[in-house]
């Protein structure tokens, strides 16, 4: 049998001109009635926008102000600072970092990714110091940007955005807040929370702007896992130790003007949070740790805070990335519905999913998948969600957790593309927008699970407590692949880029019924093997560049003999 190593000619068969959907199509999805609904807009993450941080998704990166990166400066001052605040449980370690340190003293200011190179050059064991002390270093290290007056702030064009698509999403976000603040008779807002942050003071600027609509009152609000027991527990004035214990430092001297706004937050107490809170029209969580987030919604003993259920029952739910996988959570007729905290799908083929906290971020690990068996946020009630979904290849990631915990069903969000769901006393309705799609993971056996594939532009209906492809979704035909069945090859390294994906995409463009595919991951191979059975269902759409939707594929998976 013939192996092959990418798809590039694969791809080919699927490229098709996408066709430009005015979100008003989208819109037009939800014709029932909307006073008391809510809508979800559950992107995958990767909404690329132009800012001045992120000039590489600008058409025109020219003439762009504002803020264009962190910047860290190792010189005697910064050197003084560390040791004057260093932790006392640290003291052991202090001499040998502290030496390495003033190996690469220098005035001249740097990137990150500069400092960490020279770190890393003059001391190798940077990556077995804790995170505590290595965020406590580099961010006694970063330098303040602007003067007395003014902090130089990140800012945001979105007229010269690059991607449509997240054109597409952001602009959605604005017609379906207005929309539900016509519905509810009341001024729109948008509270911007930032908690999946490490350092949630750093990304406000960025979606605080992101989120300035015409008609729209748009606030970060400064709800921090530190600013959350704070104000529970009446103790404002631990804030900045409270801020060390989430792992943020010296925030004070880089965004005193956020750091204030958290203290304002914290002294109007409780009941001003949660009224702030059922004031908004619609909540936006952002990417990182979905875990970080979870630490705003329940406390330590895992009670709910004041504010979870008002965040929960806002008209309109966003989230990317980490912000769309804590909406996970709730329970449905299969039991309780878990939050996925981290693990890829190589490390769940070797060892599975346990309930455990997600290791560190910035420390390269592989091991099974780890998950928060009392879920998130629960406003997501129809399965596990998980995101950056086929770009990362998380299908297996997916299938072994919610196959492990006995659900039905798992959905996973494409990059650059938004699962959007509407509820309401009268019924229910969803749709995919964006540059991908969203994929539907149901698991048959302990190494088998049906995969369904949503491409931007259609419609779903809810279905026996999940969501499947609208039975009138147009069929386009494609004459000159309808014939050219796949030839008789194995796929390689189908666990990475998308492959499973393109692959996907191939049978159903060429109405392909088999496929076989291999991956070699930990010094073992393992097969699939793809059907395309009496139950699978797929349609050519033909409206953006992942045109086919396929439903109930068959995928079996087993280690090679």
């Amino acid at each position: 049998m013939t192996m092959i190593k990418d798809l590039g000619a694969i791809r080919a068969f699927s490229t098709h001109n996408r066709l430009f959907y005015p979100v008003l199509f989208f819109i037009s999805l939800f014709v029932l009635p909307l006073a008391h609904a809510q809508t979800h807009i559950l992107i995958g993450g990767a909404l690329h926008t132009c800012s001045s941080l992120g000039a590489k998704h600008c058409l025109d990166k020219t003439n762009l102000q504002g803020k264009r990166s962190n910047l860290y400066q190792l010189d005697t001052q910064a050197i003084d600072r560390l040791e004057k605040h260093w932790p006392e449980q640290y003291q052991p370690q202090k001499a040998r970092i502290i030496k390495a340190l003033k190996t690469i003293t220098r005035e001249q200011k740097m990137s990150r990714q500069a400092l960490l190179d020279k770190w890393h050059a003059v001391d190798e064991q940077v990556a077995l110091i804790t995170d505590e002390l290595y965020y406590f270093i580099l961010d006694n290290l970063e330098v303040y940007q602007g003067d007395k007056r003014q902090r130089l702030v990140e800012r945001v064009d979105k007229t010269r955005t690059r991607s449509q698509a997240a054109k597409d999403i952001v602009a959605f976000i604005e017609k379906a807040t207005l929309v539900a603040a016509q519905q509810q008779k009341q001024p729109a807002k948008i509270l911007a929370i930032t908690a999946s942050s490490r350092d949630p003071y750093e990304s406000a600027d960025f979606y605080e702007q992101l989120l300035q609509f015409d008609g729209v009152e748009t606030q970060w609000l400064a709800l921090t896992p530190a600013l959350a027991q704070a104000i529970t527990e009446n103790r404002c004035e631990a804030l900045p130790a409270l801020r060390a214990q989430a792992l943020s430092f010296a925030r004070s001297r880089i965004y005193p003007d956020r750091i204030a706004q958290e203290h304002a937050l914290c002294e109007a107490g409780v009941a001003s949070l949660v009224e702030k809170i059922q004031s908004a029209t619609a909540v936006m969580f952002n990417g990182g740790d979905q875990s970080l987030t979870r630490k705003i919604l329940f406390a330590d003993d895992g009670a709910p805070y004041p504010w979870t259920a008002a965040l929960k029952a806002r008209p309109v739910i966003v989230g990317t990335s980490a912000g769309t996988a804590v909406q996970s959570g709730g329970s449905n007729e299969q039991g309780a519905v878990a939050m996925i905290t981290s693990g890829d799908s190589i490390g769940a083929l070797n060892a599975g999913a346990k309930p455990h906290s997600a290791p560190s971020a910035r420390v390269q690990q592989r091991g099974g998948v780890t998950y928060e068996q009392e879920g998130g946020l629960g406003s997501f009630t129809y399965g596990v969600l998980d995101t950056h979904f086929s770009e990362r290849n998380r299908s297996v990631r997916l299938h072994t957790l919610v196959q492990h915990i006995g659900q039905h069903h798992g959905y996973g969000v494409d990059e650059t593309t938004a699962l959007v769901t509407l509820s309401s006393a009268s019924g229910s309705g969803a749709a995919v927008l964006g540059a991908a799609g969203v994929v539907k993971i149901t698991p048959t056996a302990e190494n088998a699970f049906r995969y369904s594939f949503y491409p931007a532009g259609v419609r779903l209906k809810l279905n026996d407590g999940h969501w499947q492809l609208a039975e009138n979704t147009e069929q386009v035909s494609s004459p000159q692949l309808a014939n050219q069945a796949l030839p008789d090859i194995r796929f390689n390294d189908i666990m990475y880029d998308a492959k499973l994906r393109s692959l996907t995409q191939a049978m159903c463009m060429t109405n392909t019924k088999k496929a076989l595919a291999q991956q070699f991951a930990d010094g073992q191979y393992w097969h699939f093997t793809l059907n395309a059975d009496e139950q699978t269902r797929m349609v050519n759409t033909a409206i953006s560049n992942n045109a086919c939707a396929v439903e109930n594929l068959l995928i079996t998976f087993s280690k090679a003999q």
